[in-house]
């Protein structure tokens, strides 16, 4: 299964949709304006609250919460390494790739690979590739690219500096 994530470029808030590959909306991604600390939250299309993703404040590297119907889910943290990128999930997971071009992969506590993220470098605004290897671990995927997202300081959607 594959998700994408296409942030517009000039926006007074952060909001945008997240798509199927047959270009259906199936989530959608706002953060808090004005926030300091950034506050991400994912809704169905329906409107229902999936994930709340709440950037620690004052931690370096980028560090994240992700919470689901309010009780702690996951914490996303940043290891800081050249030229890569790597995750540290609390869940004993984690995501490990590259910078340029940004590709990232997940792994399970077992080291199977669960999915991928992708950004695509050259685009107007930022556009990510989310590859979900198995259904089970799509909210788990889509948190990573968004935490990832936050931390690119896309349109200033996780200036955190």
């Amino acid at each position: 299964m594959k998700l994408y994530i296409n942030e517009k470029v000039f926006s007074l808030h952060d909001k945008f949709h997240v798509y199927d590959e047959n270009e259906n909306n199936v989530y959608e991604v706002s953060s808090k304006f004005p926030s300091y600390w950034k506050k991400t939250m994912i809704y169905d299309m329906d409107g229902s609250k999936l994930l709340d993703i709440k950037q620690v404040p004052l931690k370096r590297p980028s560090t994240y919460n992700v919470y689901e119907d309010g009780e702690f889910a996951l914490k996303i943290a940043r290891v800081p390494k050249c030229f890569v990128r790597k995750y540290e999930l609390s869940n004993g997971y984690y995501a490990k790739g590259v910078n340029f071009p940004l590709k990232v992969e997940a792994y399970n506590d077992n080291d199977k690979a669960i999915g991928t993220v992708r950004k695509k470098v050259f685009s107007v605004g930022d556009k990510y590739e989310i590859e979900i290897f198995e259904e089970k671990y799509e909210l788990m995927m889509l948190a990573i690219a968004v935490a990832m997202a936050i931390e690119d300081n896309s349109t200033d959607f996780g200036r955190s500096y």
